[in-house]
Protein backbone atom coordinates (compact mmCIF):
# COMPACT_ATOMS: atom_id res chain seq x y z
CA UNK A 1 0.00 0.00 0.00
CA UNK A 2 2.37 2.39 0.91
CA UNK A 3 4.76 2.08 -2.19
CA UNK A 4 1.82 2.39 -4.69
CA UNK A 5 1.12 6.25 -2.96
CA UNK A 6 4.89 6.94 -2.89
CA UNK A 7 4.21 5.63 -6.96
CA UNK A 8 1.24 8.05 -7.17
CA UNK A 9 2.48 10.89 -5.26
CA UNK A 10 6.19 11.20 -7.85
CA UNK A 11 3.82 11.18 -10.48
CA UNK A 12 2.04 13.60 -9.06
CA UNK A 13 4.93 15.46 -8.75
CA UNK A 14 6.08 14.73 -12.02
CA UNK A 15 3.29 16.06 -13.77
CA UNK A 16 3.07 19.35 -11.74
CA UNK A 17 6.45 19.96 -12.49
CA UNK A 18 7.30 18.70 -15.92
CA UNK A 19 7.86 21.21 -18.21
CA UNK A 20 7.76 24.02 -15.92
CA UNK A 21 11.24 25.36 -14.45
CA UNK A 22 11.63 27.97 -11.40
CA UNK A 23 14.25 30.36 -12.28
CA UNK A 24 15.20 33.28 -10.23
CA UNK A 25 15.78 36.62 -11.03
CA UNK A 26 18.47 37.70 -13.32
CA UNK A 27 18.52 33.87 -14.39
CA UNK A 28 19.05 33.46 -18.32
CA UNK A 29 16.31 31.69 -19.81
CA UNK A 30 14.43 31.61 -23.28
CA UNK A 31 11.19 33.44 -24.21
CA UNK A 32 8.26 31.27 -26.28
CA UNK A 33 9.84 32.83 -29.60
CA UNK A 34 13.21 31.14 -28.68
CA UNK A 35 15.18 34.41 -27.66
CA UNK A 36 17.60 34.65 -25.01
CA UNK A 37 15.69 36.21 -21.84
CA UNK A 38 16.72 36.99 -18.42
CA UNK A 39 14.25 36.22 -15.96
CA UNK A 40 12.28 39.41 -14.29
CA UNK A 41 9.70 40.70 -12.49
CA UNK A 42 7.04 41.71 -14.89
CA UNK A 43 7.00 44.84 -13.91
CA UNK A 44 10.46 44.89 -14.56
CA UNK A 45 9.67 44.10 -18.47
CA UNK A 46 8.58 46.65 -20.47
CA UNK A 47 7.99 44.23 -23.33
CA UNK A 48 5.81 41.88 -21.50
CA UNK A 49 3.69 45.02 -19.89
CA UNK A 50 2.95 46.50 -23.70
CA UNK A 51 1.43 42.77 -24.34
CA UNK A 52 -0.39 42.91 -20.85
CA UNK A 53 -1.91 46.83 -21.81
CA UNK A 54 -2.65 45.75 -25.14
CA UNK A 55 -4.72 42.38 -24.08
CA UNK A 56 -4.69 40.53 -27.67
CA UNK A 57 -6.44 37.53 -27.46
CA UNK A 58 -3.14 35.38 -27.81
CA UNK A 59 -1.55 36.90 -24.91
CA UNK A 60 -2.55 34.92 -22.06
CA UNK A 61 -0.91 32.24 -23.70
CA UNK A 62 1.84 33.57 -23.96
CA UNK A 63 2.08 35.20 -20.97
CA UNK A 64 1.96 31.95 -19.54
CA UNK A 65 4.57 29.99 -21.69
CA UNK A 66 7.20 33.12 -20.09
CA UNK A 67 6.28 32.46 -16.70
CA UNK A 68 9.47 31.42 -14.95
CA UNK A 69 8.14 31.80 -10.98
CA UNK A 70 6.91 34.29 -8.86
CA UNK A 71 7.99 36.99 -6.36
CA UNK A 72 5.35 37.77 -3.96
CA UNK A 73 2.37 37.78 -5.69
CA UNK A 74 4.15 39.28 -9.26
CA UNK A 75 5.14 36.83 -11.64
CA UNK A 76 8.67 36.63 -13.13
CA UNK A 77 8.93 36.19 -16.47
CA UNK A 78 11.31 35.47 -19.46
CA UNK A 79 11.91 39.38 -20.27
CA UNK A 80 13.73 39.02 -23.49
CA UNK A 81 16.76 41.30 -24.84
CA UNK A 82 15.85 44.93 -25.20
CA UNK A 83 17.31 44.78 -28.72
CA UNK A 84 13.90 42.84 -30.22
CA UNK A 85 10.30 42.97 -29.46
CA UNK A 86 8.02 40.09 -29.02
CA UNK A 87 5.03 39.49 -31.96
CA UNK A 88 3.26 36.64 -30.52
CA UNK A 89 0.17 37.26 -32.44
CA UNK A 90 1.02 38.35 -36.01
CA UNK A 91 1.04 35.29 -37.10
CA UNK A 92 -1.81 33.72 -35.63
CA UNK A 93 -0.31 32.61 -32.48
CA UNK A 94 2.46 30.45 -33.91
CA UNK A 95 5.74 32.30 -31.61
CA UNK A 96 8.70 30.95 -33.64
CA UNK A 97 11.11 33.41 -34.12
CA UNK A 98 9.05 36.58 -34.96
CA UNK A 99 10.68 40.21 -33.73
CA UNK A 100 10.61 43.95 -35.12
CA UNK A 101 12.74 46.27 -34.51
CA UNK A 102 11.60 49.09 -31.55
CA UNK A 103 10.55 51.84 -33.13
CA UNK A 104 7.99 54.61 -32.07
CA UNK A 105 4.74 55.34 -33.44
CA UNK A 106 3.88 58.84 -34.64
CA UNK A 107 1.57 60.23 -33.07
CA UNK A 108 -1.62 60.69 -33.25
CA UNK A 109 -4.05 63.56 -32.86
CA UNK A 110 -5.77 61.76 -29.77
CA UNK A 111 -9.20 63.94 -28.82
CA UNK A 112 -8.85 65.98 -25.63
CA UNK A 113 -9.83 64.66 -22.30
CA UNK A 114 -13.21 64.97 -21.50
CA UNK A 115 -14.80 67.74 -19.46
CA UNK A 116 -15.59 67.54 -15.27
CA UNK A 117 -19.19 68.23 -16.01
CA UNK A 118 -19.53 65.29 -18.65
CA UNK A 119 -17.52 62.65 -17.63
CA UNK A 120 -19.38 60.18 -15.64
CA UNK A 121 -22.81 61.05 -17.65
CA UNK A 122 -24.87 58.73 -19.59
CA UNK A 123 -27.64 59.26 -21.86
CA UNK A 124 -29.26 55.65 -20.89
CA UNK A 125 -32.73 55.68 -19.59
CA UNK A 126 -31.63 53.12 -17.21
CA UNK A 127 -31.22 53.69 -13.22
CA UNK A 128 -28.29 51.94 -12.45
CA UNK A 129 -28.34 52.70 -8.54
CA UNK A 130 -30.58 49.42 -6.74
CA UNK A 131 -31.36 49.77 -3.16
CA UNK A 132 -28.64 53.18 -2.76
CA UNK A 133 -27.85 56.75 -2.88
CA UNK A 134 -27.10 58.87 -6.04
CA UNK A 135 -24.52 60.30 -5.50
CA UNK A 136 -22.52 63.46 -6.58
CA UNK A 137 -20.56 63.50 -9.42
CA UNK A 138 -16.96 63.34 -9.51
CA UNK A 139 -17.67 61.17 -5.88
CA UNK A 140 -16.41 57.61 -5.72
CA UNK A 141 -19.24 55.14 -4.60
CA UNK A 142 -17.21 52.54 -5.62
CA UNK A 143 -14.25 52.73 -3.26
CA UNK A 144 -14.24 51.15 -0.05
CA UNK A 145 -12.08 50.89 3.41
CA UNK A 146 -11.02 47.70 4.22
CA UNK A 147 -10.03 46.46 7.55
CA UNK A 148 -9.58 43.19 9.68
CA UNK A 149 -8.92 41.53 12.88
CA UNK A 150 -5.72 39.37 13.49
CA UNK A 151 -5.81 36.48 15.80
CA UNK A 152 -2.61 38.44 17.93
CA UNK A 153 -4.34 41.80 17.77
CA UNK A 154 -7.74 43.00 18.30
CA UNK A 155 -8.02 46.29 17.32
CA UNK A 156 -9.08 46.75 13.55
CA UNK A 157 -6.17 47.47 11.20
CA UNK A 158 -6.39 49.36 7.87
CA UNK A 159 -5.28 48.22 4.33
Amino acid sequence: MGYSIAVVVLLLVHVCTSGRIVREIGEKCQTPNLEAGECRNIKNCPALLEYVRQSVAPTSTFLRDSNCGFEGLDALVCCPELSSRLTPWENGGNNRNRSTSTTRRPSSNSPSRISGNECGRSNLQIDRIVGGTTVALGAWPWVAALGYRSRTRSDLQWL
